[in-house]
């Protein structure tokens, strides 16, 4: 089983803000090495654009600092697995730390971005 990993990225590091990233890093996971690793330009940003480009590159997982509830949504209706709470760190140490099980992220969580999900966005 091959996990297929897709990071925000801006200037290799995690983008903070999921809907404003240049681009995704794509790692792809097997026993717990990466085998390939890609970068694909983000499409323009519109309401469920990324989700839904992302479902369409098939990938498994999606580590992000935060992203709003419609893009959970999106993702858990498709069966991949959503992580937040990602530190802005260079995208290779993050996914070390998700190969070695040494990450701070955690996992499909709706908690902490909800009541306050529109005093976040930079514009």
């Amino acid at each position: 089983m091959i996990k297929k990993i897709a990071i925000p990225a801006i200037n290799n590091e995690l983008s903070p803000h999921f809907g404003h990233c240049q681009y995704f890093a794509v790692y792809e996971i097997k026993d717990n090495k990466i085998i390939n690793q890609f970068s694909s330009p983000a499409p323009p940003h519109e309401t469920g654009s990324l989700p839904n480009w992302l479902v369409s590159l098939e990938v498994s997982d999606v580590i992000a600092g935060g992203m709003g509830p419609k893009a959970v949504e999106i993702f858990n209706n498709n069966g991949i697995n959503v992580y937040l709470g990602a530190q802005p760190i260079k995208t290779d140490e993050v996914i070390q730390q998700f190969l070695d099980g040494t990450h701070q992220f955690s996992a499909n969580l709706c908690d902490h971005e909800h009541g306050d999900e529109h005093g976040h966005h930079h514009h």
